[in-house]
């Protein structure tokens, strides 16, 4: 695909303007990865959210209109991006005044989809996307779902421009891969415990954050590119030197349970989801 111009599935295309509803973590986030990729002319968003919308506005100077309300950024664009907290969703969605020419992308965890239909009628085309702060990077990989529907593999193709994507069949196989982000938490607890060790040891706390950022970064790419050449988390585990320093590690933490409180954590996250 070129900037700037429609992006295609072979059945479907997304328009040149998209309006956004709610510029929370997630909406702003979402707004850079479109503004780096230049996916649309014109960025139309709600007032939700003043100070990220200040942001980027002076971010990105004649790419980005702010609507005055929500219903003027409905009335401007037929495909909306919803990003307000969960427990707004459905009144903000029913107090619109939507069309059956309307695409929604919603961006809101737990509310479901079916939920939102009901809300959003007459319009009768919604898909999930689960982006993560990184796409405004292009980092990391954004869940879409449901598989089938022409305006999910535009969505997906969208997030191919700004990371990468993986296709849900479902609301509930997307809560299955969604209950995975719930480690995003403890991996960032796990870098400020390492980083406290470090210090008691004699470390400068900014070189210590320095270097685990950086390493964890590294590994992270290490990890994806096996993966793409075909091998599995396992293989990579059995990788390790026998009798080495990693070897030994995982040992410990086997043998404390670690790994099954993990479990424990993608149990918590799904039932939450779920409801």
């Amino acid at each position: 695909f070129l900037g700037r111009k429609k992006m295609e599935s072979k059945t479907q295309t997304l328009p040149d303007t998209v309006g956004v509803i709610g510029v929370g973590t997630i909406g702003k986030a979402v707004i850079c990865g479109m503004m780096k990729a230049k996916l649309f002319k014109k960025i139309i968003c709600s007032p939700r959210g003043k100070a990220n919308v200040e942001y980027l506005v002076k971010r990105y100077p004649g790419g980005l209109e702010v609507a005055s309300s929500n219903q003027e950024v409905a009335d401007k664009c037929k495909f909306v991006v919803l990003a307000v907290l969960p427990k707004q969703s459905l009144a903000v969605t029913s107090a619109l005044e939507l069309t059956r020419e309307h695409k929604i992308l919603t961006l809101v965890a737990v509310t479901k989809t079916k939920d939102l239909l009901q809300a959003a009628a007459p319009c009768n085309t919604i898909v999930r996307a689960v982006p993560l702060p990184c796409v405004a990077e292009h980092e990391g990989i954004t869940i879409v779902s449901p598989k089938g529907l022409p305006f999910t593999d535009a969505i997906a193709s969208m997030f191919d421009r700004m990371g990468g994507s993986v296709v849900a069949k479902d609301d509930a196989e997307c809560q299955v891969l969604q209950a995975s982000t719930c480690l995003m938490g403890p991996f960032y607890a796990m870098q400020a415990a390492c980083t406290k060790w470090m210090v008691k040891k004699g470390i400068e706390h900014k070189d210590g954050m320095k270097y685990l950022s950086g390493m964890f970064t590294g590994v992270a790419a290490d990890a994806r590119a096996a993966v793409a050449e075909g091998r599995s988390f396992e293989d990579l585990v059995k990788e390790q030197t026998p009798g080495g320093l990693n070897e030994g590690c995982v040992k410990i933490l086997e043998k404390n349970a670690v790994f099954d409180k993990y479990k424990e954590c993608l149990g918590y996250a799904l039932g939450r989801l779920r409801g």
